[in-house]
């Protein structure tokens, strides 16, 4: 009889657990759901314990998550099934170290799971914000060895991972070799799409091209698919022609104004046809609350992470800069708070995208709170301090620094920074900043040679794509002629000559 009611047992719990799954999947996440997979859980069947997680997955309780995971890890700790979803637990939690932990808990069951590669990546990505390539890499080769014609695993995890990374060049391009795989294996317009958005991020204009003849030949119902000319003319610099193409659109599918890049393409015309800096950021909101407001019922994970997209966040924190005030100002100011408020977003639920740090740092230091400033900086440099970005930051904590009227400690900041790339004296903020220390020191002459050599620096091409990030170029040396200015009446010269000197520059 025992016997006979084991087996009977046995034999219900797969049914069990496929009805709770049914009724998990249809939406019709119960109680009696929990008590189905509990049954199955009683009948040691392991996919009760994977159902229990998902409906405290769905509910938001982490900590209920992390027990169940506990307990089914001290039943089997060799069902890898169990360690993903100890992963996701703590992911849930956002305790990113206990994350890694668990990541390398399941490392001694099987070290080259390729989705346990691709947790990782997320971790890396999205939390320790360093050794990013070397994750990536392992990623691959786990792909190339045991999921070489998976062209949808490809899709999913490029379209994770890029839309994670807030345009991380080697992420793009990582994520760009999965999807040429994957399209080049199966055509799909999903791919293509994909393809599109990460040439935009990449400021690839001619790749953008050839994705938008692609995209000509097959249907869709993607907004980048419906948009995939304004963007292409946008990055061209064809701003006529986009907003025909934009408008015609909108009148052969209204329901595109439903999707926030409408309105941030929408935005971008603002700006740069429109020259309305009130409608830009009426467009910007509009596209900022619709985004965001399709990621509030979505649990905290991979799933959330990919709908936050932090490669568009990142997109829009370009566009709102062009307007940031050139020098640090005491007001409030529009532009800045809605940067404030779309990286804290970011830094919040991606602790380890340093360029958000370093943009919230400028952004900090130009609302003229040092000491913020300061501390987004510090965090940012923690992750890694040889990004390509460093000097950069480096220089701007300098000038924090300096502001506070601490004149050793700007210098040893701004020296330590040039020691990470010695291309930082051919920026015109390393000059603006090191001649701002010699005027500390009444060093006047000194100054004012760094600012005219500061003036000379040849400047960048200049760019027809109105989607990529602006230098702060033309601004700083703005603020290298005004301080040269000052310096040379400061000397008590004659700045007659000067000032045509620095017209012509």
């Amino acid at each position: 009889m025992e016997i006979e009611a084991a087996i009977s047992t046995f034999q219900d719990s797969p049914i069990e657990c496929l009805s709770g799954w049914t009724e998990l999947w249809l939406g019709r996440n119960q109680k009696s759901t929990l008590e189905m997979f509990e049954r199955a859980i009683n009948g040691r069947y392991f996919d009760g314990y994977i159902g229990k997680m998902a409906i405290y997955s769905s509910r938001q309780l982490a900590n209920d998550m992390k027990a169940i995971a506990k307990d089914s890890l001290s039943v089997s700790f060799s069902h890898l099934p169990f360690h993903i979803e100890a992963i996701k637990a703590c992911i849930l939690a956002k305790e990113w170290n206990n994350a890694l932990q668990a990541i390398q808990n399941s490392n001694l069951v099987e070290a080259d799971n390729v989705y346990i590669l691709f947790l990782l990546a997320v971790y890396t990505i999205c939390s320790a914000g360093s050794k990013i390539s070397q994750t990536l890499d392992e990623l691959q080769s786990a792909l190339d060895v045991y999921e070489s014609d998976n062209h949808s695993l490809f899709g999913f995890i490029a379209q994770c991972l890029y839309r994670m990374a807030a345009r991380n060049k080697t992420v793009l391009k990582f994520s760009r070799e999965l999807l040429a795989r994957a399209n080049k294996k199966c055509r799909r317009v999903d791919y293509v799409v994909d393809e599109l958005r990460v040439a935009v991020s990449l400021n690839d204009v001619r790749e953008v091209t050839v994705k938008v003849k692609e995209l000509m030949t097959m249907d869709s119902n993607d907004p980048y698919a419906t948009l995939a000319v304004t963007l292409s003319n946008l990055m061209l610099g064809k701003v006529d022609d986009a907003l025909a193409q934009l408008n015609f659109m909108k009148e052969a599918n209204p329901a595109i104004s439903d999707f926030a890049i409408y309105h941030f393409v929408a935005a971008v015309l603002a700006k740069y046809k429109d020259k309305s800096f009130e409608k830009f950021m009426k467009m910007i909101n509009d596209s900022i609350n619709i985004h965001i407001d399709k990621t509030q019922s979505i649990e905290f994970g991979i799933k959330y992470l990919r709908s936050l997209d932090t490669d568009f966040l990142m997109g829009i924190v370009y566009q709102i800069m062009d307007y940031a005030p050139l020098a640090p100002t005491k007001a409030p100011d529009d532009t800045l708070k809605t940067c404030e408020r779309i990286l804290n977003i970011i830094v919040d639920n991606c602790p380890g995208i340093c360029q958000a740090y370093f943009i919230l740092a400028r952004c900090y230091f130009l609302h003229s709170e040092w000491d913020t400033a300061d501390r987004m900086i510090e965090q940012c440099l923690q992750k890694d301090e040889t990004i390509a970005d460093a000097y950069l930051l480096r220089a701007e904590a300098s000038l924090i620094k300096l502001m506070k009227g601490q004149i050793n400690d700007a210098d040893t900041c701004l020296n330590t920074g040039l020691s990470f790339n010695f291309s930082v004296r051919d920026s015109p903020l390393f000059h603006l900043i090191k001649a701002k220390l010699h005027k500390q020191k009444n060093e006047l002459e000194k100054a004012a040679d760094l600012l005219k050599s500061g003036l000379k620096i040849p400047q960048k091409e200049h760019t027809m794509n109105l989607l990529m990030q602006r230098e702060a170029g033309n601004g700083q040396r703005m603020a290298i002629q005004l301080e040269l200015i000052d310096c040379l009446q400061s000397m008590k010269q004659t700045v007659s000559f000067d000032r045509s000197y620095i017209v012509q520059q």
